[in-house]
């Protein structure tokens, strides 16, 4: 080995040595993390494992970015992709109930602007552009109310003392059907009470705000409206009995003229055909016989309560006869006619003073309770007695009394029961 030779190896030695530890710095550079927070010139930026800018998302231990090719974070508003966001001044994105520039927004879980209808657990909102919505507003061509949260009022709500109904945020107008009844609303939306004047006839709602259906107590009377809620007028029949309604719709419950003719009703509004000397049995007036027993038959309008009144008065152990009943205009007539016959020969009169005796007891063919099948003469001095006390419980009167002679024309028949209804 020459001596030129010699001197070479410890440089050789020197150059793998210096190699290895350049190697080392190297090796060890490119593995070491350098990522985080950076600033220069006094601009933060965010550099990765290897030191270099991040761009696009990024989930960080304090929030949600988005760093711009540079490396910096996006600050304010921000469109991504189509998608407006918020990202406050240390560039983290902002979600839920925000107010940036004294408009308040909504940002949902992933950070996107909500803009339209927002349903949260608490009622729903409307964002306009992103601002959140307060007071009265016209959407879709439709009213809504927002209060100052921004809710949207949904339901029955009280808006400066008026009562307002929403369906789905929407106001409601005209006739609703909220929990199977009808309430009315204006054009403006408040809730109507009172009279409704329509085509189909008059409709009322109440003070508390429903269509008024069925029987009615008013403050001036008693009316009737249809399931539609459409007063009544006329005459109504319902199960046996018979009513009129005035054009005003309010029942009538005295003597009232329709058609020229006068009726009577009792102060429950019944009509009670009243038959006696000055009012005959009216023309169209229809039977519907029902027996009592082998004998006897009433109208079947009154047989549900006299057959109660009858087993009642069995019952209390007091015995009773059935006289009369229904009787036809020829079995009046020839009552008249024996009653008659028999003062001319008891008491030798002649056929005008025996007729005017007869009379007193005995009504004119055609004005006797008895041929409209709703009176009956029932005999026994306890059952008399029993029955002058109960019979109102059934809707039966005691009909001609001694104290009521003058105006009946009709001498005491403490046996003559009348029915007029309950």
């Amino acid at each position: 080995m020459t001596t030129k030779q010699q001197r070479l190896i410890p440089l050789v030695f020197l150059i793998i040595i210096l190699g290895s530890l350049v190697g080392g710095l190297v090796w060890h550079e490119q593995n070491t993390d350098h990522s985080g927070w950076q600033e220069k010139d006094g601009i933060r930026y965010y550099q990765d494992f290897h030191g270099d800018p991040v761009s696009g998302w990024m989930d960080l231990p304090d929030g949600r970015y988005y760093f711009q090719a540079d490396g910096t974070p996006s600050h304010g508003w921000q469109t991504i992709d189509g998608t407006t966001y918020y990202f406050d001044s240390d560039g983290i994105m902002l979600t839920g109930w925000q107010t940036i520039d004294g408009d308040t927004c909504y940002f949902g879980g992933n950070g996107a602007m909500v803009t339209g209808w927002l349903w949260l657990s608490e009622g729903r909102y409307y964002l306009k552009d992103g601002a959140l919505l307060t007071g009265w507003q016209e959407l879709d061509g439709k009213r809504c109310y927002f209060g100052a949260d921004g809710l949207a009022a949904d339901g029955f709500t009280q808006i400066g003392g008026d009562n307002y109904f929403f369906v789905d945020g929407y106001l409601a107008t005209g006739l609703t059907e909220i929990d199977g009844q009808l309430w009315y609303f204006g054009q403006d939306g408040k809730q109507y009470s009172g009279w409704l004047e329509e085509e189909g006839g008059r409709r009322y709602f109440s003070s508390q705000g429903p269509m008024l259906t069925g029987w009615q107590d008013m403050e001036d009377g008693k009316r009737l409206f249809d399931d539609s809620g459409y007063m009544k007028t006329g005459w109504y029949e319902e199960g046996e009995y018979r009513y009129y309604f005035k054009e005003d719709g309010l029942m009538a419950v005295s003597p009232t003229k329709i058609d020229g003719r006068t009726h009577y009703f009792s102060p429950k509004g019944m009509e009670v055909i009243l038959v006696n000397g000055l009012n005959p049995l009216p023309e169209d007036f229809a039977l519907d016989e029902w027996k009592i027993d082998d004998t006897h038959t009433v109208d079947k309008r009154c047989y549900p309560a006299l057959r109660q009144m009858l087993d009642d008065c069995k019952a209390a152990g007091i015995t009773y006869e059935i006289n009369s009943g229904y009787r036809t205009h020829y079995t009046q007539t020839a009552i008249l006619e024996y009653r008659t016959r028999e003062y001319m020969k008891t008491y030798d009169l002649d056929f005008r003073a025996a007729r005017d005796k007869a009379l007193e007891t005995v009504a004119v063919p055609g004005t006797s309770e008895h041929e409209l099948g709703l009176a009956v003469d029932l005999l026994g001095d306890e059952a008399d007695a029993w029955f002058a006390q109960h019979c109102w419980e059934y809707g039966f009167i005691l009909r001609y009394t001694a104290d009521k002679e003058s105006i009946t024309g009709i001498t005491d028949e403490p046996w003559h029961f009348r029915y007029v209804g309950k």
